[in-house]
């Protein structure tokens, strides 16, 4: 269920990476990583190296976002949630 969730906040990611404007390239390129991140996870739910640089990569991008990309912020919350969720 949680790993459904992380796979339906990267449907969510991925659909706000392709309105992101061309031009901002930065912002592209976090998102991307992120993505990239969140795949990772999904393949090894257990590895807590990869959760603590997920988690860190998470917060970090979410003050980049917040004020000209507010749902990409909204939808990096939601998955600093489901992470904590985890219970890892």
């Amino acid at each position: 269920m949680k790993q459904e969730k992380l796979k339906q906040s990267l449907a969510k990611l991925t659909d706000e990476v392709a309105k992101i404007d061309t031009n901002d390239i930065e912002s592209r390129k976090k998102l991307m990583e992120l993505a990239e991140l969140v795949r990772k996870k999904l393949e090894t739910p257990d590895d807590q190296e990869q959760h603590n640089r997920f988690l860190e990569k998470l917060n970090d991008d979410i003050v980049h976002f917040k004020v000209d990309h507010p749902l990409v912020t909204a939808t990096l919350e939601d998955m600093i949630a489901i992470l904590n969720d985890f219970g890892v």
